[in-house]
Order: C-alpha cells, then structure tokens, then sequence
C-alpha cells in the first residue's frame, strides 16, 4: 500500500508540475487581482443580498420587482464573464478539467481495460496524446 500512496503523491506532483495546472492557477490569481472583476462580483454579492431581502418581504404577486432584480444580477454576471481575465481563467480551468479526464481516463483504463462511454473519449487513441 506504500508503494500505492508513493506512486499517488508523485502523480499529485507531476500535476502540480503541469504547464496546464500553472497556467490555471497563474489565470486564477491574475482573475482575483482584477479591479473590474472584484467590483463586479462585489456588485452581484450586493444584488444577491438585496434581492433575499426582497424575497422575504415580497407577496407572490410582486413577482415582477424580483424578476427585474434577477434580470440585472444576470446582466452583471455576464458582463463579468466576458471580462478578459475571466475569459482567460475559464479557459485555463478547462485546460486543467481536459488534463485530469485524460488522467482519469489513463486510471480507468489501467483499472479496466475500457474506458466509461461517457468521457467524451472515442477509444481511438491514434488522435489523442492522453493515454499512449
């Protein structure tokens, strides 16, 4: 089982180690510092707020106010998803989630000889850099 847990650790490292990981975390921190992005998810916290408030106070009939509130959060959001250090975090992020399906999928196959129907992956390995 040691020898397990040592071979688990150095795969955690390898990925640690990975352009993909790094860059994920590079875009994470670069997303975080961004003034346009603090202040529009500082917006949308506030609007989530308010909009739980109105929630509570509200009769269902003054479904309306809620339904404006909820179009504005969702403007907001949007706005910040289409900022470019969210546009280069999300992407990034992908990155790293199609690293450790291929990782996942190297397991299952080592684990089972197949791999799931569902992990997007044909089992024609000639295209792909994940399993060989």
């Amino acid at each position: 089982m040691i020898e397990v847990i040592e071979k688990a650790r150095m795969l955690g490292e390898a990925i640690r180690d990975s352009a993909e990981y790094k860059e994920m975390q590079l875009r994470e921190a670069e997303a975080e510092t961004d003034p346009a992005a603090n202040a529009l998810k500082q917006q949308i916290r506030e609007m989530n707020i308010e909009y739980q408030k109105t929630l509570e106070r509200l009769e269902t009939a003054d479904m309306s106010v809620l339904e404006a509130m909820q179009g504005e959060m969702d403007a907001s959001k949007k706005v910040l998803a289409e900022l470019p250090s969210i546009q280069a975090r999300d992407a990034a992020r992908m990155q790293f989630s199609r690293l450790m399906e291929q990782v996942n999928n190297v397991m299952q196959y080592i684990l089972y000889g197949e791999i799931s129907s569902t992990s997007g992956c044909g089992g024609n390995c000639s295209g792909c850099a994940g399993c060989q």
